[in-house]
């Protein structure tokens, strides 16, 4: 019987086939913010319109704002809220709580 070169048979030789079913995965965090009295609106409505950010709300308690947001790579996400989210007037502190699936 003749190989058709996709199998692991005799003559294959070249390794297991290209997977076809490729997921790309993204990562989630929660970003805990610390806003200046009187901003935390202004904070979360700026937050919110940033693109890797999927949402963004007042809170009360030791974070004035609580974002939810999502990029590619640990890298991008760490991107986002050393360059654009503490870039925003107000912002005073930020932690990143990534999420883990397990």
């Amino acid at each position: 019987m003749a190989d058709s070169g996709g199998g692991f048979g005799c003559g294959a030789g070249h390794g297991p086939p290209p997977r076809r079913n490729v997921v790309h995965m993204s990562v989630s965090a929660y970003i805990l913010i610390q806003a200046d009295v009187g901003t935390a609106v202004d904070v979360a409505d700026a937050t919110g319109a940033l693109d890797s950010v999927v949402t963004a709300e007042v809170a009360m308690g030791p974070y004035d704002v609580i974002a939810r947001a999502e990029a590619a790579t640990m890298d991008d996400l760490g991107q986002v809220v050393v360059h654009a989210v503490q870039g925003i007037p107000g912002v005073e502190r930020t932690l990143l709580c990534p999420i883990v699936n397990v």
